[in-house]
């Protein structure tokens, strides 16, 4: 803003503009230190956000571009509910740089302190953990605040009582690891009053200055005075270096008994860093204990005495000036108002309601609260699961509150008519969904059909009109379950185009597949869901439903009474087929053409090394071996290695003869494949083989054994619980539930390969089978790199130690990982125990072992 530029005329310039043809700008907050807030509304999303628009006088230079670009992208990662989201970024036709954040009302610790004075402990443990939580996150992306202070901590009325914590202003914020420092050289970046030493001396940070200033904080909010105050800028940065915080009681005579929470205001703010919490979590850890310590009558609704004004938005004050010695480093997003109340609050007050309510009942005002936004769900229009838990929140009049995402849980899978086997296999899906879902129709498909052009378009249609998107694709998944039509078919989907009037040519952009598609498929296959579908996904919180779980479960899931569901009604991703090719790619190029992009083709240029592949653990799906790179012996030796270890194979020649046909077959082989003039047939036969392995495969599957380990599916486990459960209900019999699960294992197979890491977890089954003695207990592969463990008629302090004592065989096989901090492959274990009960269900017992899990792993 120039010098005698009326700020006035320049916040109307905004108001009323769409920025990005995103956000609609609808009227005027407030001024920050480096530009106004505004109030907008996200359009395709329909909802409110508070959008940061910078000054003209800050946006000049390549620092600031810089800076902005790198911070808003950093802390657009951060999900967790204690901290302020960033929704979006960008900049509006080059010249309006803008950050799109939650809306919150409420006020800052800041104002409140101005009121109370002090906090009671219990008021300020509340406010404490709740900002240890939201740094958890924060740290473990290389993130540190460096500003952390009562005005940038806002708490929002909860319906129920007290207030939710959220953590604004994470604009001065620095990538622990990053070799790029964005600040000035020598500039001191922070509020003088919460300056850790390091901080003041200008010397790298990381998350323990941040502790540093919540030990400032927990100090005034218990005492109601800073720890170090001076009228000199320069003498209260020197009592920060030097001199220890004064005792409690010598700040203030009345001062309430809280020694154990002025221990943890010491240990926080020691000078050296290396003297304080090694991390936030080991801070909490303190926090908890003595919460749980905390007399009866202190444990009161936090802040429920507490009636801030809300009618407006309330914007954090700066830090009084502290003398000219001093200059405060601004921030990017200092002073920022906040958004409406978050999840969490809706989810606490729904769950005081009626326990029996009937979710179909919700009125269309109910139904409007935001219960449902925030989730995402990974569904297939293949998938029967999918389409029933579509219909339910369709008709819950909840749909269109979710973040659909398509995704392909066997996209490799060819057209064309079912054959006996693979209509048996459909059949019993649709007759376990009918059994579980009657309330919905479901018909079954008269034939197979893939889903990519139907997925790529729905895509585009919610890419290019959004308020179509949900009808459009209730209408996909209709035109497939209800009527039993092709989705695959150009002439259905064009149909579906002109029903909802939208335009065919959307059908042309379908030959590429959506930059968002790809984004989907990966969020999916590399989140924590064992590659099955549906899912249920809320980021801000980590809480994920697997599978379509009955309309209860469904229901505590989206108030957000479970943390984690995984059901046995779900479709299982089918990886793609993994091919060994013996000899030279070059020569059978043109025969695998058609099967490059759905299957994994690795190579052993020769017979040690096809052999060496074969004798592993872990073996391909299926095996070429070229004739020209091979002797007949060495033929013959791998396939009989190959038949030991049941893998098809097949014989490729540039020569063929009928001689040599009969020879290969003879030995094993199930086709003799010539890659002369008749390349093509040779492709297509190649093609039948793979897709019949590939329904052999997805058979095994849904049997009861895992394949690659020789434990039990969990599918047996679930069922096995829900026996246990049976037994030890009448009795008052306690379960114990054990989740082990690999540490960074993901990271581990794209460093050493899938072939290695599906080594490591056939050599992890038996070394567990070893440590299960006792005929009742059922060890169990519980999904992707997690093993579990089910214990009738165990203590948790049995559990603990059998779970201590997996650990510790993982660790025994010293496993090499690139991916991990010591080298070797590791394990975070969680235990939970109950005894079942009617108040209780076999989700419970699943749903706290992973809670505590993560929380061990935190």
């Amino acid at each position: 803003m120039g010098t005698g530029e009326n700020p006035t005329k320049k916040q109307d310039n905004v108001i009323g503009q769409t920025l990005d043809g995103r956000f609609k700008v609808l009227e005027y907050l407030s001024e920050g230190g480096m530009g106004q807030i505004y109030k907008a509304k996200q359009i395709n999303l329909d909802r409110l956000v508070a959008i940061k628009v910078f000054k003209e006088t800050s946006r000049n230079t390549e620092e600031f571009k810089k800076r902005f670009f790198l911070e808003a992208s950093l802390c657009g990662r951060l999900t967790h509910p204690n901290i302020v989201r960033i929704f979006d970024y960008g900049c509006h036709e080059d010249d309006i740089f803008y950050i799109a954040m939650e809306y919150l009302q409420g006020t800052n610790l800041q104002e409140l302190l101005k009121k109370k004075i002090r906090l009671d402990a219990h008021e300020a443990l509340f406010i404490l953990k709740a900002l240890c939580e939201g740094l958890v996150e924060a740290h473990g992306q290389g993130l540190v605040h460096r500003d952390l202070k009562p005005a940038n901590i806002f708490l929002v009325p909860n319906p129920v009582g007290g207030s939710f914590v959220k953590i604004l202003d994470f604009g001065v914020v620095k990538q622990l690891n990053s070799v790029e420092e964005i600040s000035k050289a020598n500039s001191t970046v922070g509020s003088p009053l919460y300056m850790s030493p390091e901080q003041i001396r200008s010397e790298s940070l990381d998350s323990r200055s941040d502790i540093y200033a919540l030990g400032v904080t927990l100090y005034q909010m218990l005492t109601g005075k800073f720890p170090f105050r001076s009228r000199s800028a320069i003498r209260l940065l020197q009592m920060h270096l030097s001199e220890q915080p004064p005792a409690f009681s010598s700040v203030l005579e009345n001062v309430y008994d809280v020694s154990p929470l002025e221990e943890v205001t010491r240990k926080a703010m020691e000078k050296e860093k290396d003297d304080r919490y090694a991390n936030v979590q080991e801070m909490l850890v303190d926090l908890n204990k003595i919460s749980a310590d905390l007399p009866a009558d202190e444990k009161a609704n936090p802040l429920s005495s507490w009636e801030p004004e809300i009618e407006k938005i309330v914007s954090p004050s700066k830090t009084e000036s502290l003398g000219s010695g001093f200059s405060e480093t601004q921030s990017l997003y200092d002073d920022f108002q906040v958004q409406t109340l978050p999840t969490k609050s809706f989810h606490e007050l729904l769950s005081l309601r009626d326990q029996t309510l009937d979710i179909t009942s919700l009125s269309s005002e109910e139904a409007t609260l935001e219960v449902v936004a925030g989730h995402q769900a990974f569904i297939d229009y293949s998938c029967p699961f999918c389409f029933v838990l579509h219909e339910r929140l369709h008709r819950w009049g909840f749909a269109s509150k979710v973040e659909w995402h398509l995704v392909e849980h066997a996209s490799h899978v060819f057209d064309g008519p079912f054959d006996l086997a693979q209509e048996e296999m459909l059949a019993r899906e649709v007759f376990e969904v009918r059994h579980r879902a009657a309330d919905v129709e479901l018909l079954l498909p008269a034939q197979r059909c893939r889903s990519t052009i139907a997925t790529r378009l729905t895509t585009y249609v919610q890419e290019r009109r959004p308020e179509k998107a949900h009808a459009f694709r209730l209408a996909v998944y209709r035109t497939l379950w209800q009527n039993s039509e092709d989705i695959g078919s150009l002439e259905v989907l064009q149909e579906l185009l002109r029903t909802h009037d939208l335009p065919l040519d959307l059908l042309d952009l379908c030959q590429e597949e959506p930059a968002r598609l790809k984004q989907w498929q990966q969020s999916w296959e590399e989140g924590n869901f064992d590659h099955s579908i549906p899912v249920i996904f809320h980021p801000q919180s980590g809480r994920s439903l697997v599978g379509l779980a009955d309309e209860e479960t469904l229901k505590a899931f989206l108030f957000g009474d479970r943390t984690r569901v995984v059901d046995n009604a779900v479709c299982l991703y089918q990886h793609q087929p993994s091919l060994l090719v013996c000899g030279s790619l070059n020569a059978l190029w043109e025969l695998l053409s058609d099967f490059r992009s759905s299957c994994n083709i690795l190579q052993s240029p020769n017979f040690e090394a096809a052999k060496k592949h074969l004798s592993e653990m872990a073996v391909p799906d299926f095996l070429i071996i070229e004739k020209g790179a091979m002797q007949q012996s060495d033929i013959s030796e791998l396939s009989a290695l190959a038949q030991t270890r049941s893998i098809p194979w097949v014989l490729a020649t540039a020569n063929p003869s009928t001689e040599e046909e009969i020879d290969m077959l003879s030995i094993g082989a199930v086709e003799y494949l010539t890659t002369d003039e008749k390349v093509r047939v040779s492709s297509a036969r190649l093609g039948r083989i793979l897709r019949d392995r590939y329904h052999i495969d997805r058979m095994e599957k849904q049997q009861n054994v895992d394949t690659l380990t020789e434990l039990p599916s969990r599918k047996m486990l679930i069922e096995q619980i829900e026996v246990e459960w049976a037994r030890a209900q009448p009795v008052g019999a306690s379960l114990s539930f054990l989740l082990l699960d690999l540490d960074r294992f993901k990271a581990y197979n794209r460093a050493h390969g899938y072939i290695s890491g599906d080594q490591c977890l056939v050599q992890l089954a038996k070394v567990l089978k070893a440590k299960v003695c006792r005929p009742g207990d059922f060890l169990a592969r519980f999904g992707g790199n997690q093993f579990a463990l089910l214990l009738p008629a165990t203590s948790n302090v049995d559990a603990k130690t059998l779970a201590a004592d997996m650990a510790r065989a993982l660790s025994d096989l010293k496993i090499e990982s690139e991916a991990s901090a010591t080298g070797f492959l590791a394990a975070s274990v969680g235990v939970h125990t109950l005894k079942p009960s009617v108040n209780t269900s076999v989700y419970d017992l699943v749903d706290r072992a992973w809670q505590n899990l993560l929380d061990g792993r935190h």
